[in-house]
């Protein structure tokens, strides 16, 4: 395969900004950017125009014929929508967390394997250069504790989502990637609701290395930092500056980081996979690691959603 036809289905806020990647890469003449497919036929019709792409549509069937489809529609729909994409002998790049369950997710996986397809998950944190950068350079023998903090306001459409299928998902990956050949335990976990938004801590466990989780849709300010504590050093890396600081008792150095957008090489990291037969992509085996360990949190949480669903294919 040369040259992949690619189709996106969900053209919502962050569906939107994957057809601009897919866009570029069309631009680029390492893909084929064939169909935008939403619900909304007019969100479908105006992302189609806005980048060129001749055909838009409301149907999944029209789907058909590609090589592989992007899956970005609203968390309840992400399973549902890429089974019935994978029953059609379509591979998927099926957007985080891929699903809201544990059995969601391994009745994907049994038909990915059925229709021997190639499907990926949508975990954009691993191309972060700060995550890149301490999955290259931390050694674990080393470290004593990892902090994670995922702090700002949610936009209120954001807010009909339990704040770990929207959030806590990114981080309970990046501790998967950075402990990926260790044991996961759960140890416990904090939430509470404040205001109109959630606030949830989480305790993992690799090996026994504590890994700390702090996310919230409430803080006035944006914060994304990974702290890592060593016997010898203490790093802070910031995933939204791209900025390390690196400290010891006798220096402190800061490293500032660089790359090509992290959405753009997920993205092509996928391409890469349809193209060659092997990438780095997360899988949906990954994903299902980031639910067993979500799920209990889950069952004990009840949320109520502000707001509804439309219609979702």
């Amino acid at each position: 395969m040369e040259k992949p036809r690619i189709g996106i289905v969900g053209v919502g806020r962050w569906g939107s900004n994957i057809a601009r990647v897919l866009w570029e890469l069309n631009r680029e003449d390492l893909i084929s950017f064939e169909i935008v497919i939403d619900v909304d036929i007019e969100k479908a019709k105006n992302i189609a125009r806005k980048y060129g792409v001749k055909r838009y549509s409301n149907n999944l069937i029209d789907a058909r014929g590609l090589d592989g489809v992007v899956v970005a529609v609203p968390i309840p729909y992400l399973a549902k929508t890429a089974l019935k994409l994978v029953k059609q002998g379509l591979n998927v790049f099926v957007e985080k967390p891929v699903a809201r369950s544990v059995a969601e997710i391994k009745e994907l996986i049994s038909a990915v394997k059925e229709k021997n397809v190639k499907a990926v998950a949508g975990f954009i944190m691993r191309f972060n250069p700060v995550v890149e950068y301490l999955v290259k350079n931390i050694k674990r023998i080393d470290l004593n504790v990892v902090e994670l903090r995922r702090l700002s306001r949610r936009p209120p459409s954001a807010r009909r989502n339990s704040i770990i299928l929207d959030l806590a998902v990114h981080d309970i990956d990046i501790a998967n990637y950075l402990f990926r050949d260790a044991n996961a335990m759960l140890i416990k976990w904090y939430h509470t609701r404040i205001g109109d938004d959630e606030v949830i801590k989480i305790i993992l466990e690799y090996d026994g290395i504590p890994v700390m989780i702090h996310v919230d849709g409430i803080c006035p300010v944006k914060v994304r930092e990974i702290d890592v504590i060593a016997k010898e050093y203490f790093i802070r890396g910031n995933t939204d500056t791209n900025v390390i600081v690196y400290k010891t008792p006798y220096e402190e150095r800061i490293v500032k980081l660089s790359g090509e957008e992290p959405l753009k090489k997920e993205i092509k990291e996928w391409i890469r996979l349809l193209v060659e037969g092997k990438s780095m992509s997360p899988t949906l085996e990954d994903a299902l690691r980031v639910l067993e360990l979500a799920e209990p949190i889950l069952k004990t949480i009840s949320f109520q959603h502000a707001g509804s669903y439309q219609k979702h294919f």
